[in-house]
């Protein structure tokens, strides 16, 4: 079933993250840090969701939000009620969420106690060697701790791990950048074999953006904690809309997308994220914050100065 024909799955309306600091040294004050502006939009049930976007631009944050990690500032969301759950986190770095003091079969099966349905230690290790065989792991090493794992197989013992509850998604966090460029292949690949058999939705996080556009059904591109386009992969892949788009599918862009993106620093602001940058910019884009506009069939894109058909 396509993206445009399936439910929706996850409903996000205006949420808002914002994050209190020190404002210095010497300083009693606080100083506030938006991480996520008013982001809106709808995952579909069984979809690829990509998100790209510059380091430091909210997609982390978002994805911690839509997995139930952390909990909003402000918005709401809305999931399908189910009676498995919703979804799954998998991280970058997996060691940083793996205890080294647990072997894998641990890791595996220490959270199926507290899910509903749990049929005992015996089914739930049966069901981790049988995961271990799906991602490609060998089931004798169930024994092992994760520091006796290359980077590749940790991914894929994070990947196992995330199944054991059986999710109806998973969220994938910048899951293959640490890992060479022959072993993030394999990956992805093992990604999309999990999707079909399980019908997983995927909510996938990556700097790579013909990665993303290559898995992805949909797709959205964020800055400065701000939404700014959101359309069908294939329709991005030939021609995005928004200033912010446009220049990171430059080839001979200034910038690189790994360059830190510095959020607003208040929680009223206002306006274009994009706008210390954009070629197009005008006094309104400082103060105005940029109506979305249609650009297509499920294309669209908050700026003031595109035209809508």
């Amino acid at each position: 079933m396509s993206s445009r024909q399936s439910e929706v799955f996850m409903n996000v309306r205006d949420l808002r993250k914002v994050y209190r600091a020190e404002a210095g040294l010497f300083s009693h004050s606080k100083r506030e840090i938006v991480a996520v502006r008013s982001v809106s939009l709808e995952w579909r049930q069984g979809e690829t969701y990509g998100l790209v976007g510059e380091s430091g631009s909210g997609k982390s944050t978002l994805a911690r939000l839509m997995g139930f990690l952390e909990q909003p500032s402000s918005g709401t969301l809305t999931v399908q009620p189910s009676e498995r759950p919703v979804t799954r986190y998998v991280f970058q770095d997996p060691s940083s969420s793996m205890d080294p003091r647990r072997n894998a079969a641990q890791i595996l099966t220490w959270g199926a106690r507290y899910q509903n349905g749990y049929q005992g230690p015996r089914v739930a290790l049966a069901r981790a060697r049988l995961l271990m065989e799906e991602v490609g792991l060998n089931p004798l090493d169930l024994d092992k701790r994760p520091g006796e794992f290359s980077g590749g197989q940790r991914q894929r013992l994070a990947l196992a791990r995330a199944l054991m509850s059986e999710p109806l998604t998973l969220i994938c966090d910048e899951i293959v950048s640490a890992l060479d460029v022959s072993v993030q292949g394999q990956i992805l690949r093992l990604l999309l074999d999990l999707k079909q058999r399980h019908g997983l939705g995927l909510f996938f996080i990556s700097h790579d953006l013909d990665v993303v556009t290559y898995l992805s059904d949909r797709m959205g591109v964020m800055y400065g904690g701000q939404l700014l386009e959101e359309a069908p992969a294939e329709v991005w892949a030939r021609g995005p809309a928004h200033p912010y788009s446009r220049l990171l599918k430059d080839p001979h862009r200034e910038v690189d997308q790994g360059e830190n993106v510095i959020v607003s620093e208040t929680s009223e602001s206002q306006g274009c994220s994009f706008a210390g940058r954009c070629p197009l910019v005008q006094k309104k884009c400082h103060i105005e914050t940029p109506p979305w506009k249609q650009i297509g069939p499920e294309h669209r894109a908050a700026c003031h100065f595109l035209t809508e058909k």
